[in-house]
């Protein structure tokens, strides 16, 4: 995050103490919070690591012997935990769990592991030995570690740290994803577990340390957080001889939801997002949030116990993502087959999957608008091989201004975390309107398609 997220996040949230390192990836958080402390009324203590500087106190000064435990109890159905997630409105909007929720999402997460050790007859060893090596006659052994190099605030990197206590297992972490480096450790630390966004995976396979490290040590890696494309899926499992399973949730409902199975066909593995977890309950509803038939798309809807409490201080964004009866409404098109298996097909809203973070053009569009000499922005994701999708910012000038790509993204990279920065910047003299004045986004990616296209044409020698 940068300073206006930052600021918007400690707001909003009326957060009391906050805990943080003085510096992180080139950020300098002290100097973030001195400049914006004084506009936060809730805010009493911040605590950094290391020496403490004026206004601050020192992590490990702190109070070594621990408080009395309040007397009152607290209800499990009580707000415990707030996630931030991108929101429509363009802003930072936080998902409020409960004990209850958390508990559920772990226990959900325990009886699959479970369920998955449970189901390794001794046909199914013999066939993973077969289809990879002998390195699968550890698998009834507890795996002893895991990697899930993304955010601990994001589902995939919260997820890995519950799986791994969980495993009963060494969780491995690195402040930032590099594939030589965690191909290094995978080495090193001898990895049995990754959890990976599609791009990170996609990254780990283009990188020349793949032929020289020994990853021998891999029993499964697990994919998230973005579509997972077929050939990418395929790619993994060769390269990497182990099992890939991909995986769909939400912050929204704690966690996964669905997964593919190391013993399902190799089409539903690489196509599908696979079937649900046991106790979960899904359906795929139309405009009006009636099931459709098996088969046909429409939105996919998922309840559970580890189901949000709902949008902090959002009640409106809550009752359309939420109905009384704990339906949560993804926003996402899907379809679901005879047998179960489930299929993400698009999503409903013009959100962008970028590197497995989700991106709302709202954001991007109001915060290019406060830029000198912008009158109009229009903000699309374009398909992308190694991000999942690619950011394209298309701007009209206003009469007389003088505009440059350089200054853009200059303008955005101040304030916008890096993901959300456009990877393509395009001046228009006008946009293509529908009847109710909003700008059609459709015309832009097919002009972001048709040049992409050109410039592949171009990079292809003759014949």
């Amino acid at each position: 995050y940068r300073q206006t997220e930052f600021q918007h996040i400690l707001e909003d949230s009326e957060a009391k103490v906050v805990i943080a390192e003085p510096t992180y990836l080139g950020n300098d958080i002290q100097g973030i919070l001195e400049a914006i402390r004084s506009e936060l009324p809730d805010l009493k203590h911040v605590v950094l690591r290391g020496k403490a500087a004026p206004g601050f106190l020192s992590y490990e000064e702190l109070p070594v012997d621990p408080a009395p435990l309040p007397s009152d109890s607290i209800s499990e159905d009580a707000l415990a935990h707030l996630v931030y997630t991108s929101g429509t409105t363009g802003k930072p909007k936080a998902v409020m769990h409960s004990s209850r929720s958390q508990l559920s999402a772990i226990a959900t997460s325990e009886e699959r592991v479970r369920e998955t050790m449970h189901n390794m007859s001794l046909g199914r060893l013999i066939k993973m030995i077969w289809d990879y090596d002998t390195r699968f006659l550890k698998w009834g052994r507890k795996q002893k570690s895991y990697m899930s190099p993304s955010p601990m605030h994001a589902l995939l990197g919260y997820s890995g740290l519950l799986f791994a206590l969980l495993l009963g297992s060494r969780l491995v972490i690195i402040d930032r994803f590099h594939p030589s480096k965690v191909l290094e450790l995978i080495e090193k630390e001898q990895l049995n577990t990754l959890a990976l966004a599609p791009t990170q995976v996609a990254a780990l396979l283009n990188s020349p340390e793949l032929a020289r490290r020994d990853i021998s040590s891999l029993l499964n890696i697990g994919m998230g957080a973005a579509p997972c494309p077929p050939d990418l899926v395929r790619r993994a499992r060769k390269a990497f001889g182990c099992p890939v399973v991909i995986g769909f949730g939400a912050t929204e409902t704690g966690g996964g939801n669905m997964v593919t199975d190391t013993f399902d066909p190799e089409k539903m593995q690489a196509e599908t997002i696979g079937r649900l977890y046991k106790g979960m309950d899904a359906k795929i509803v139309d405009e009006d949030r009636r099931e459709v038939p098996t088969g046909e798309v429409g939105e996919l809807a998922v309840r559970n116990p580890a189901t949000m409490l709902g949008y902090w201080k959002a009640p409106e964004t809550t009752a359309q993502a939420l109905d009384d009866e704990g339906w949560y409404y993804t926003g996402d098109l899907a379809t679901i087959d005879e047998e179960g298996y489930y299929r993400i097909v698009g999503r409903k809203k013009d959100m962008i999957i970028r590197g497995g973070q989700n991106i709302y053009p709202a954001e991007i569009e109001a915060h290019l608008v406060t830029m000198v000499g912008v009158q109009d922005v229009s903000v699309v994701g374009v398909p992308d091989e190694m991000q999942g999708e690619a950011v394209w910012a298309f701007i009209k000038p206003k009469d007389g201004a003088t505009l440059n790509v350089p200054d853009v993204l200059a303008h955005c990279r101040r304030d916008l975390a890096p993901y959300k920065v456009p990877g393509q910047v395009r001046f228009v003299e006008e946009f293509e309107l529908t009847p109710t004045n909003k700008i059609k986004k459709g015309p832009l990616q097919e002009m972001a398609m048709k040049e992409l296209g050109q410039a592949m044409a171009q990079a292809v020698p003759a014949s």
